[in-house]
């Protein structure tokens, strides 16, 4: 399909984004396969953002009580992949993370290393 011209699912220049597993597929109205797809980007509702976030702490849960290992919290990382959007996920991932080492710096305190601010 050519770019240019109308630019929304209105105007028939687009039949709608459609989530694929990790890859997001743009659809123009040319495909006449996608006619009938609805327009799927929109935010979670109030209820999917619930289950979302239940679905992270429940993981979360898991990976405390059983020191970290993925392993056995696996069934939990894939209900809270399913039901979180990817970026969230992402986004949740890295905030564990700094939360872990931000939980640790206050337990053991900042140490600089010798060399810093050394030039």
């Amino acid at each position: 399909c050519a770019l240019g011209g109308p630019l929304g699912p209105q105007d028939g220049w687009l039949d709608g984004w459609v989530t694929l597993g990790d890859a997001v597929g743009l659809f123009c109205s040319s495909v006449t396969a996608t006619r009938s797809t609805a327009w799927l980007m929109s935010a979670p509702s109030m209820q999917e953002r619930k289950a979302c976030w239940g679905a992270r702490d429940d993981f979360w849960s898991c990976l405390e009580a059983q020191g970290e290992d993925a392993a056995r919290c696996q069934e939990l990382r894939l209900a809270f992949e399913a039901r979180c959007p990817q970026q969230w996920v992402k986004y949740f991932d890295k905030r564990r993370d700094f939360l872990k080492y931000k939980k640790k710096l206050e337990a053991e305190g900042f140490h600089p290393p010798e060399t810093a601010g050394k030039a």
